[in-house]
């Protein structure tokens, strides 16, 4: 396949409230959109990098600037190029988010071409998943009411955004608001450190179906040694950058668990590497997200819905968004279906992309 131009489209996607986490808080949600043009057919991609480098390296501006000096130009320079070659073309080294967006344009390319869906791809097609929603870090009453609220719309698992002096109690509160029958996730974001091992003992007694990411990305050893005290599985996300690192994890018993996110993994292609080992392994793994436009939040819908999938994970409509540039989902029935058209989502809306614009660069050959 021969790319003959690329846009890169630079969104502001206005949240309905702040997500605050251990990370920070996220007033809006900036996402750079890549289209490729081939020689085939147009694909769309998305970098999900966020504005500050406080969840990934990975920041906005850089990934940006790193697409329109090497990384495009690159692709613009050869004559062939495929998802497996992507390496080898572009060399690079680190930058998930932004090879996960090539990736996804060079997919998404093809797709259309064969007039096959990503779900057919997978061997999901017509696959509906359970809705997870994301509350982040907020007065304890808030917290439950937006849990209180998601589950009466049918919403089967809540995760809540910790941190030290906000954890036990809002973790509490919303188990006692929604009953026992409802899947309830904890994420620390590296929040914790192993000097906080009596108060995460404590929240073993909570029920949870996972806690995510207490201790810093790179503390492996000590997440194994907080696994063997805990009953509730530990999962890793930050920690779990390539396939290789998720062995690396199951091996150590570091944990039970892994987030399948494409992003912070550098695309669908070792997103489903690590689902697949994770299988393989008898370990559980679930599809992670991370505020993504609908153009990204396909491919987790995506991922969900493989078989191997043991949680519930960040799945649902982009409802966290005041705008988004494709038409936003329905939940039915506490689900939502992934998408059955050719590609990996429903094109963007360029009047949408226009009016939430805030930079648009193309390149050619």
């Amino acid at each position: 396949m021969r790319v003959e131009a690329a846009e890169l489209h630079r969104i502001r996607l206005p949240l309905h409230r702040p997500l605050r986490s251990a990370h920070g808080t996220e007033h809006e949600r900036r996402v750079l959109l890549l289209r490729l043009r081939t020689d085939l057919g147009d694909g769309w991609g998305e970098c999900s990098a966020l504005a500050a480098p406080t969840y990934l390296p990975d920041h906005l501006d850089g990934e940006e600037h790193l697409l329109l000096t090497q990384l495009l130009p690159h692709l613009l320079a050869v004559d062939d190029v495929e998802v497996d070659s992507v390496d080898a073309t572009l060399g690079l080294v680190g930058h998930p988010t932004s090879r996960a967006a090539i990736v996804a344009a060079l997919l998404d390319a093809r797709l259309r071409v064969a007039d096959r869906s990503l779900a057919e791809q997978l061997g999901v097609a017509g696959a509906t998943v359970p809705v997870g929603v994301v509350i982040g870090i907020d007065e304890v009453g808030e917290v439950v009411e937006q849990a209180v609220g998601a589950v009466e719309a049918g919403v089967g698992r809540v995760k809540l955004k910790i941190r030290p002096g906000h954890d036990l109690e809002p973790l509490q509160a919303v188990r006692d608001a929604v009953g026992e029958d409802v899947e309830l996730h904890a994420d620390a974001n590296g929040a914790y450190t192993p000097d906080d091992l009596g108060l995460l003992q404590l929240l073993d007694g909570l029920g949870l179906g996972l806690i995510e990411q207490p201790y810093a990305a790179d503390r492996l050893l000590d997440s194994a040694t907080l696994q063997r005290e805990l009953d509730t599985p530990v999962s890793l996300d930050e920690a779990i950058d390539s396939p290789a690192r998720a062995v690396d994890a199951l091996e150590l018993g570091a944990c039970r668990s892994v987030s399948c996110k494409a992003p912070r993994l550098g695309g669908i292609d070792r997103a489903i590497a690590v689902h697949d080992l994770c299988v393989d392994r008898g370990a559980g793994v679930w599809a992670g997200g991370m505020f993504e436009s609908g153009v990204g939040r396909h491919t987790v819908l995506a991922l969900a819905a493989l078989p191997g999938m043991t949680d519930i994970g960040d799945v649902g409509p982009t409802s966290y968004l005041a705008a988004d540039v494709v038409e936003q989902q329905a939940i039915d029935e506490g689900t939502v279906r992934v998408h059955d058209g050719p590609g990996i989502a429903p094109l963007p809306d360029a009047a949408l992309i226009d009016e939430l614009g805030e930079a648009h660069t193309e390149l050619t050959r």
